[in-house]
Formats: C-alpha cells, structure tokens, sequence
C-alpha cells in the first residue's frame, strides 16, 4: 500500500548563525515551493501587555532572489502575547532548499499610562453613556452602555428610549443613528437572551479610524480577568463598532477595565534577521 507524506516538520532547537530568532519548525510542501517557518523572537520581552505585529516578512532563496512571504502571524487581526511567529512562503516558481537571510518586520507595542496607551477606567458602572477616553484620544469614542437597562426601557417606553440614545449620540459627537443602529441590531442578535443573562454583559459603542485599539480586558477588585466572551458588531466601513462583553457574573463597580491603545510613543518598528537556513526536503515516501 502505497502512502504519500505531504508534509516533512523539520524541528531545529538551536539557533542558527547569530540571529534575533530561534526557529522552532519548518514545513516543506508540494516539493518544497512551499514553506512554512515558525520561529521564536529571542530580543523582545512579549507578553500580556507587549504584544508584536509582523507587517512585512522577506527572505532572500538560494539562488539570491528576495522573496515575500504570503502570510504571516501575528498579523494586525491577531497580536500575539507570546514570543511566536509563523512566516508562510507560498507557491515558488522553484523549490526552496535554503534560505541565505530571512527578514521580519514587525510592530511592537510597549503600553503604559506614562506614553497614554495603557487607560484603566475605575468604577465603570459610574460612567454609562459617557466618551471615556475623550480627552486622551479625542477623535476616538469608548462608550460603555447597560444592555439590560436600554433593552428593558425600550420595551417599557419607547419614546423615552429614543431620547436618551439621541442624548447619548450628541452629549458624545456620536453621528445621528449610530448608536441606535448598533442597538437595533445587538437586541435582534440576543433578543431570546433572559435578563438573567443580560445583567453578566456589558455594551461598548467604539469608534477606532485606524484601528490602534488593540485590548480591552476587565478585572475585578483583586486584578483577576473577567472576561469571558464577546461578540462584535462592525460598521460597514470597521472603523466603529459595538463590542458585546460577557461575564460569568454580574458586573460589579469596583471592577476596572484597561485599554489598551497604540501610539507613536508606544510602538516602534523593528526589523528581526536570520541566515543560512536550512529547509527540510520535501520527499514522497512509499511503503
């Protein structure tokens, strides 16, 4: 019986010539055309709080060509809070058998309350309604609002509802409707919802051009995370949107919630290399 092996992991634990990553595996594929290449970042402290983004990857092959990566991850959807990377090369006219250089660049976002990209919000169940970061970031909005308490008026008192969501939009220099269109669509999204279970959710109406948001997370008095969920509703345009938050409790007002958001302070571009890498053959093995 005849088996094909489609894919060859070749695992390398050791660094390779001086460099600023560590590969940790390779994949060969369709006769080595296409690789894959997961490495570790050595120089940079990543964590929770300082997270990377790769914005471009390129290698030069063995026969002296530069070469763009495909895909690459973490990317601006997906920061990572680890030291991990994946560098994908797709679909090369020739196999690739070694690389003489590999070149990342990425972001790196350092936050603090010093450079303004760290915000920690105290007593939120204080602060409905209001643009919270207004003052720091006045073309942004981060507007928190009470899923249960709108739902429950609108179903009470229509015209009282409607009041106050057009007070909110132009206490806020929020456009007309665009907090009322965002609520339209989260009560038919969780209208089977009992209230028992909109109490543990909170709403967050966020305008973001540019999108330098990057972490919204909620801890209670003792620093432990609350979060346990969400969901996301997207403007057409994704430069507002309304985040659902969920709890496994009730929010209480002595909880805090931190935003994380990017600045010129707070990241820098940094350009992370690698040489002579060795990429494992790509073979078909028959039994």
């Amino acid at each position: 019986m005849k088996k094909t092996l489609f894919f060859l992991i070749y695992l390398l634990f050791q660094n390779i010539g001086h460099s600023q990553l560590t590969i940790d595996r390779i994949w060969a594929l369709n006769g080595n055309k296409s690789i894959t290449i997961n490495a570790i970042v050595d120089t940079l402290e990543i964590n929770e709080t300082n997270t990377i983004e790769i914005l471009s990857a390129t290698a030069k092959n063995n026969d002296g060509q530069i070469i763009k990566s495909s895909e690459a991850y973490p990317d601006m959807y997906y920061h990572n809070f680890d030291r991990w990377i994946q560098i994908i090369f797709k679909s090369q006219p020739k196999p690739i058998y070694s690389l003489d250089s590999l070149k990342v660049k990425i972001k790196y976002f350092t936050p603090t309350e010093e450079n303004k990209s760290l915000i920690t919000i105290n007593n939120p169940l204080e602060k409905f309604n209001l643009n919270l970061i207004e003052n720091e970031y006045p073309k942004k909005k981060f507007i928190i609002l009470d899923f249960y308490t709108l739902k429950n008026l609108k179903k009470k008192n229509k015209k009282e509802y409607k009041t106050l969501i057009e007070k909110i939009e132009e206490r806020n220099k929020v456009a007309k409707d665009s907090i009322a269109l965002f609520m339209n669509m989260a009560f038919q999204e969780y209208k089977k919802i009992p209230n028992s279970e909109l109490k543990k959710k909170l709403l967050i109406y966020i305008e973001d051009e540019g999108r330098q948001i990057q972490k919204i997370a909620t801890y209670d008095k003792n620093g432990m995370n609350m979060d346990f969920g969400g969901y996301y509703i997207w403007s057409k345009s994704y430069t507002s949107l309304l985040q659902i938050k969920s709890y496994n409790s009730i929010p209480e007002n002595n909880w805090m919630i931190k935003l994380y958001i990017e600045n010129e302070k707070s990241t820098k571009e940094i350009e992370l290399k690698m040489e002579n890498i060795v990429i494992p053959e790509n073979k078909k093995i028959t039994h």
